[in-house]
């Protein structure tokens, strides 16, 4: 019986009657189209994410703050983060500089965390969850894109940060809703919550395979078109990698 039930291996070309990618199909089995494209969309927005993270606090210390004058918007936010002015120098002016760089990284990191409570307002009371997505998408990845523009650094986190914003709730959101609505069409809400769960856990490998792949194409990209630390050349190849998984 169980011997029958199963191709032998010279029936299937001499490969094992379970191949691998008919395991990784059969995780989908059952489950919305829908998920294969928010897990799509949030692997991809997790690589821009931590892929421009990677590189954040390096690219303020190298490039960005050694010479501050000329960044727009720098003097708003010079004492708030501890900005060296031009009469420090050496060794201090190196420490004050490292410092800045953490102060602003840590602002950066927890406005991230904060828009989305604003996003996901706007999404359910005004705009709708899908033109949120794009529009946070399109704007992470001109952010990203403008990251190459020294004089528009603090122009391109802000943007970065909105569309973070307006991306991120809205796109859980929208994983929730594709078990929620075949719940209530098929009258059958314990099976679709049950595959809910299962999806979250399928959603979570997207984040995690962006998160892992991101700062080691992204570093290696700084490295590779960098000839030292202090070439932004470098870190603008990184920052258009972490763009185009924004736009993704």
């Amino acid at each position: 019986g169980a011997l029958e039930s199963e191709p032998s291996s010279m029936a299937s070309g001499g490969m094992a009657p379970d191949r691998p990618y008919r395991r990784g199909l059969r995780v989908l089995r059952g489950h919305p189209p829908g998920l294969a494209v928010l897990f799509c969309t949030e692997a991809f927005e997790r690589f821009s994410y931590y892929g421009m993270r990677a590189l954040l606090v390096l690219y303020m210390t190298h490039i960005v703050l050694p010479k501050p004058t000329n960044i727009l918007g720098m003097r708003l936010i010079a004492p708030l983060v501890g900005v060296p002015g031009d009469d420090v120098s050496g060794a201090e002016r190196e420490r004050m500089i490292k410092a800045a760089a953490s102060r602003l990284y840590g602002f950066y990191t927890a406005l991230v965390y904060l828009t989305p409570l604003v996003g996901g307002y706007l999404a359910d009371n005004y705009f709708g969850q899908r033109p949120m997505v794009l529009l946070g998408a399109l704007t992470m990845a001109a952010g990203h894109v403008l990251m190459a523009w020294r004089e528009g650094f603090l122009i391109a986190l802000v943007l970065i940060i909105a569309g973070n914003g307006a991306f991120k709730p809205c796109l859980t959101a929208q994983l929730s809703r594709l078990y929620v609505d075949a719940g209530v069409k098929k009258e059958n809400a314990p099976e679709a919550f049950r595959k809910r769960a299962h999806a979250y856990s399928i959603f979570y490998i997207g984040i995690n395979v962006g998160a892992f792949l991101s700062p080691l194409v992204c570093g290696a990209l700084r490295a590779r078109f960098g000839a030292n630390e202090d070439d932004p050349k470098g870190y603008h190849a990184g920052f258009f990698a972490a763009g185009g998984g924004g736009g993704g």
